[in-house]
């Protein structure tokens, strides 16, 4: 999913769970679906930014995990670092 396509999908989405949608609150719960380790970390960490524990919170939160793209571990590794790690 493109960042634009996902912004618009978030803002979408807020707009029915919190009845409002800013660019800058979009953003911030992108990025702390790409930082959160699973979904339901996720949840919890919606749930301490005041929204409530409900069914959609939870549907939203397994969504934007899905959605928000993040990094494969080991793919940034570059190749010369990786024969000076394993030649030690």
């Amino acid at each position: 999913m493109g960042s634009n396509d996902l912004n618009t999908w978030v803002s979408d989405k807020l707009m029915v769970l919190l009845g409002f949608s800013q660019t800058a609150v979009v953003q911030y719960l992108i990025a702390m679906a790409k930082q959160s380790k699973s979904p339901g970390e996720l949840v919890r960490e919606l749930v301490e930014c005041g929204f409530s524990l409900s069914g959609d919170t939870r549907a939203f939160a397994e969504e934007i995990y899905a959605r928000a793209p993040r990094k494969t571990p080991g793919v940034n590794v570059r190749p010369s670092m990786t024969l000076v790690l394993f030649s030690e």
